[in-house]
């Protein structure tokens, strides 16, 4: 069975928000320190020494400031999110209608805070404010889990991620799709020990098990669900309503069209289309003509090529 090209740790990934944190942190933290120890030291040569201990007291103001703007934030975008009402996961809506109106509003209340980088990286790390702006918003990340940079997240109060688990940058968790003038809500919910490639996408209602590797840009559709140890390798594209068991492999760049169930144990081979409405219980399924009313097996890149 062909291995993936693991994505980066969480180790790493903690390691290279804390890198990114510390340059974020000159501007803003660096520069008025250094500014104060010039005072400081100015004042201790011209001024009594009771206004030269003033100056070491600017600094902490200033951090405490700085927490307490952000503090602020979280507070007001959360309670705001949090008031605007929800959703349904599972159901449909009709674009322009109250509930997408009301559901615009709660996304751009998010937004307010996720489309500034340094804002957001900011509460990101400081584990406090972390825990309370996703606590407010409904976000279900563990703190064993990290969020790495350029992830967009729509609707987070329908994600719920598992521990130990890294969601890669580029990569897009959407709990709605809109198709023409509707559109679909649905939670998605991501197990532990959960390996995901940069630039996957994961569509509403998507269920990934425990111990699942996710190679660079799987995307899964909505409603799918991929059992625990399953590999799925890079490129792959799962229509929705997809059934994936466990301890199953799909190769790289295949697609599986919708309303599919793989069962347990399944190998598929790279570059192989699965046509729709299959049920593939055997290895040797896949290949088999398909009992209905498209009598069409699957094919491989090369039968593609020579037809």
């Amino acid at each position: 069975m062909n291995e993936l090209n693991s994505p980066p740790s969480i180790s790493y990934a903690r390691l290279d928000l804390q890198l990114k944190s510390i340059f974020q942190f000159i501007p803003f933290h660096f520069v008025p320190f250094t500014i104060a120890a010039f005072f400081a030291f100015w004042s201790f040569k011209q001024l009594p020494p009771s206004i030269w201990w003033s100056w070491l007291i600017y600094p902490f103001i200033m951090l405490a400031g700085g927490y307490i703007f952000l503090l602020l934030v979280v507070l007001f975008v959360g309670v705001a999110y949090r008031i605007v009402p929800a959703l349904e996961s599972g159901k449909k809506y009709k674009t322009y209608s109250k509930e997408w109106l009301t559901w615009g509003v709660k996304a751009e209340l998010y937004k307010a805070v996720a489309d500034y980088d340094i804002l957001y990286n900011y509460i990101l790390k400081i584990y406090s404010l972390r825990w309370l702006f996703f606590k407010l918003i409904g976000l279900k990340l563990p703190a064993t889990s990290m969020i790495a940079t350029d992830v967009r997240i729509y609707e987070p109060h329908f994600l719920e991620v598992g521990q130990n688990v890294l969601l890669p940058v580029y990569s897009i968790f959407s709990g709605h799709l809109i198709t023409g003038n509707t559109m679909i809500m649905g939670k998605i919910k991501i197990g532990d020990n959960a390996r995901l490639g940069a630039q996957s996408g994961f569509s509403p209602g998507v269920t990934v098990g425990d111990g699942v590797a996710i190679g660079f840009g799987v995307q899964l559709g909505p409603f799918s669900s991929v059992g625990e140890k399953t590999l799925i390798d890079s490129g792959t594209k799962v229509a929705d309503q997809v059934s994936i068991g466990k301890n199953c492999y799909i190769g790289k760049d295949c697609v599986i069209d919708r309303r599919v169930v793989i069962g347990d144990g399944i190998s598929v081979p790279p570059f192989t289309r699965i046509e729709a409405k299959r049920k593939i219980t055997r290895n040797e399924d896949i290949f088999q003509p398909h009992v209905g009313e498209r009598r069409v097996p699957a094919r491989t890149a090369g039968e593609r090529r020579k037809k």
